[in-house]
């Protein structure tokens, strides 16, 4: 019954926001970035509580320009450069089934933090860009509607583990996801007079989904815990919530500005 409750209310403050954009959206996503700070010491060796308060603070601020439309233009290319080389750490990690700098909290400090800022702001930058409601409504659909069917058909069909990392996960039950987002995508597409091609685009959205719900688990196996934190009940913590899309984000970013 909390696992319900609690999903019925993250799914009505997720709607209000996206769908609302600005304001709304910029204090949602700095009140949950700020508890993944708190979930990454809590989770990681990274204890000190100066150093999860300098993150919280310079995310903050980081936020804020973002928000105020502050961010000096010559940042934009060091945000595109960020999301390539967190993208890269965290494919590399992916590929050994282990995390790097682990024992030196200098560099692993600095690649949690590109992981939950350049995550987080790239959901607020895309709400904000030229037809940005498109743009989140195919991102968040397609993560969505993949996880959803991904989790029912690989209870249902699913027989062949996806990886090790995750042995609950099945590659039928993700075909499933991915496919079904693709059709449910096309539907909304078709009704509404939007491209049909997003669906392609859902496609790709829905196996990265996958790849961020699976790079999540990686972290929590390296550091042997069953969810980031208990602030979501019967959901775990914000980390596991905001897994996939703190993957997919950035890349949608990074094609919208490329396209642009």
């Amino acid at each position: 019954m909390n696992r319900l409750i609690t999903g019925v209310i993250l799914i009505a403050i997720g709607v209000y926001v996206l769908g609302n954009g600005a304001f709304p959206l910029f204090a949602f996503l700095s009140v949950i970035g700020c508890l993944a700070f708190y979930e990454v010491r809590n989770m990681t060796e990274m204890t000190s509580i100066p150093l999860m308060i300098g993150n919280i603070l310079v995310y903050l601020s980081l936020m804020t320009l973002i928000f105020f439309n502050a961010w000096p233009t010559y940042f934009d290319g060091f945000f595109l450069v960020g999301c390539g080389v967190i993208f890269s750490i965290m494919l590399y990690e992916f590929s050994q089934k282990s995390l790097l700098f682990r024992a030196h909290i200098f560099f692993n400090n600095i690649k949690f933090f590109l992981y939950i800022f350049i995550g987080f702001s790239s959901i607020y930058m895309i709400r904000e860009s030229l037809n940005g409601v498109l743009f989140i409504v195919l991102t968040f659909l397609s993560i969505w509607a993949t996880d959803v069917f991904a989790y029912y058909g690989g209870k249902r069909f699913g027989v062949r583990p996806l990886s090790p990392i995750s042995p609950n996960k099945t590659k039928e039950g993700t075909l499933i996801g991915v496919l079904s987002a693709m059709a449910l995508v096309w539907v909304v597409c078709w009704h509404y007079g939007y491209p049909l091609w997003a669906s392609i685009v859902a496609g790709g959205i829905g196996i990265m989904a996958q790849l961020g719900d699976l790079y999540e688990s990686l972290i929590k196996r390296t550091y042997n815990v069953k969810d980031s934190s208990s602030l979501l009940p019967g959901h775990g913590g914000i980390l596991d919530r905001a897994d996939s899309s703190l993957f997919v984000a950035p890349m949608v970013y990074v094609i919208i500005q490329l396209l642009s």
